[in-house]
């Protein structure tokens, strides 16, 4: 603990420290309970409840896709540490400032992460006492490394117009109390992993400032911090390689690989049930008949669709005069589609559909170009799948230019 003002100040750990934990062994525990409904199918078959065999076949799922998370999550957090974050001053200053240093157990003096000071209001809504959590305030920084980058370290400033932690009335929002939440958010990479961690801190009516020294060159670099993590986010979602002549650019879909793993053991499920059914369809029932099959299909489809969503990816290979784009699934070559094309100037960034309203970080690109047949028709070639976050997706762009130019 660091002093502050002759007293010793509290270090505040993330909120990951136990939820990891949490969601892995609940989920074990649930998978484990929920799977022994199994032992029911054969009477269940033999009462014709096929619609709770649909419900058993289904329901480990759910604890299962827990754990998975909880695993993932505490692999992350184990490859990090426990990263405790010492505020500076003590509790955050409603027209002060909140400033704070982050441990970490090893050394990443190449970091690119961003930090980010959220207010959130926590309420129940006046017409129909529905649960809302609101973004009141944010602000985000380049977060500065320190100590050769063992630690890094952030300063914000809170307007005075902002809310105060704990509970209190507004009445223009609820009949009740509003809850008041700060966060300290930080995310980007770390050793080629994806860092995401989040600490509340109490924020209190001040004018305290932060003793934690940024220099004003750092302040002022957040456009080329913004840039710079985006082109390090690129580098782990999309595969990208000069050519003497062009580039050749390799998308695919990391990004869903765990949830299509994840529906491809849905469809195993399926499929088995659907196995065990066919003998008594085959021996004359008739409601087995309809059931058996569609478990079959369904358990098929699902592991089929699931598995080419995981293994799939794109390759396209430009340069000045020519696309060259081919489709594959394992590394076997599914579609191949090679013209002439418009040029850079054709290539187009397009959000997938009923997207607008997410955030842009989490919306979904997919990249075109206007490619022109032997007869001289336009054509529209996606050369690029699957780009999460419009700055990633406009960082692939400046890259493209950039080699193509």
């Amino acid at each position: 603990m660091t002093p502050q003002n002759g007293t010793h100040v509290k270090k505040i750990f993330s909120s990951e420290r136990w939820l990891a934990k949490i969601f892995l062994i609940t989920g074990i525990l649930l998978t484990l309970l929920t799977s022994t409904s199994y032992y029911f199918i054969p009477e269940l078959i033999e009462k014709s409840a096929y619609s709770s065999i649909l419900i058993i076949s289904i329901l480990p799922l759910f604890p299962l896709s827990m754990a998975l998370a909880g695993w993932h999550f505490n692999r992350l957090y184990r490859t990090f540490g426990s990263t405790p974050l010492t505020p500076n001053p003590p509790q955050g200053q409603i027209g002060g400032q909140l400033g704070g240093t982050i441990q970490f157990n090893e050394a990443h003096p190449e970091a690119l992460l961003t930090a980010k000071l959220v207010c959130y209001l926590d309420y129940k809504s006046r017409d129909n006492n529905k649960d809302i959590t609101e973004m009141q305030w944010c602000a985000e920084q380049p977060i500065f490394v320190n100590n050769e980058g063992k630690s890094m370290s952030f300063v914000f400033d809170i307007p005075q117009d902002q809310f105060n932690s704990g509970k209190q009335y507004f009445s223009q929002l609820s009949k009740h109390k509003v809850k008041v939440t700060w966060k300290v958010e930080v995310y980007g990479y770390l050793k080629d992993e994806e860092f995401d961690r989040s600490w509340t801190i109490p924020v209190v009516i001040g004018n305290e400032t932060s003793t934690i020294i940024i220099p004003k060159s750092h302040s002022e670099s957040t456009h080329t911090h913004q840039r710079l993590t985006a082109e390090s986010s690129l580098k782990h979602k999309i595969e990208f390689q000069p050519l003497n002549n062009g580039i050749k650019i390799i998308s695919g879909s990391k990004d869903v690989i765990m949830n299509s793993l994840l529906f491809a053991l849905g469809g195993i499920i399926f499929f088995f049930v659907g196995l065990a059914l066919l003998p008594q369809a085959i021996s004359g029932d008739n409601d087995l008949r309809i059931v058996s099959p569609l478990f079959l299909f369904f358990g098929i489809a699902l592991l089929a669709s699931s598995l080419y969503t995981a293994f799939r990816r794109v390759i396209t290979t430009l340069n000045k005069d020519t696309i060259d784009m081919r489709r594959q699934w394992f590394s076997k070559t599914t579609f191949e589609q090679k013209t002439n094309w418009a040029g850079n100037n054709s290539i187009q960034l397009k959000a997938r559909p009923f997207m607008d309203s997410f955030p842009q970080d989490q919306q979904v690109y997919d990249m075109y170009a206007q490619g022109i047949d032997n007869s001289k028709n336009q054509l529209r070639i996606k050369i690029v799948e699957n780009i999460k976050g419009k700055k990633v997706a406009e960082a692939l762009l400046r890259n493209i230019m950039d080699a193509l130019n």
